[in-house]
């Protein structure tokens, strides 16, 4: 499986822990990407600089989270995404400011889906099944950052 996590806006900063012990940060901007596949992370910090990351060398993955509203203008029609709290606890809220049907999906660090639903544009949607950790949340075909407390 080849999983493409297009765009994660507002992310500054990723580092990543080895098993031996050492530590290597990047920065990703906002044309940055993280792909993964059964054996490895890629890390496009921008046009120019790509990393590829054997999973069996990682420990741990830490990304910089704001705490606050995550938003994200769609160039391509307009419409504007809003969720929170973020870091979450239990319950996210999802807004958009278009009334259109939002399909939300959620990933684990490694790719896996772990939820997907389809919503309104203004919904609450109960996250306390997951685990405390970093996710992704794809709305409709957007893709942020999620911290779960």
């Amino acid at each position: 499986m080849f999983l493409c996590i297009p765009q994660i806006f507002a992310q500054a900063n990723l580092t990543v822990v080895y098993k031996n012990g050492t530590e290597e940060s990047f920065y990703v901007n906002e044309s940055g990407k993280l792909y993964f596949d059964n054996a490895s992370i890629f890390i496009v910090e921008n046009e120019i600089n790509t990393t590829d990351i054997n999973l069996s060398d990682i420990r741990k993955v830490l990304v910089s989270t704001p705490v606050g509203i995550e938003d994200m203008e769609n160039s391509t029609n307009n419409n504007t995404y809003y969720f929170y709290p973020n870091p979450v606890q239990d319950f996210i809220n999802i807004k958009c400011s278009k009334q259109e049907k939002l399909q939300i999906t959620i990933f684990s660090i490694n790719g896996n889906i772990l939820f997907k639903g389809d919503y309104l544009p203004e919904s609450t949607i109960d996250l306390s099944f997951l685990k405390t950790g970093l996710y992704f949340i794809k709305i409709n075909e957007q893709t942020f950052k999620l911290s779960k407390l």
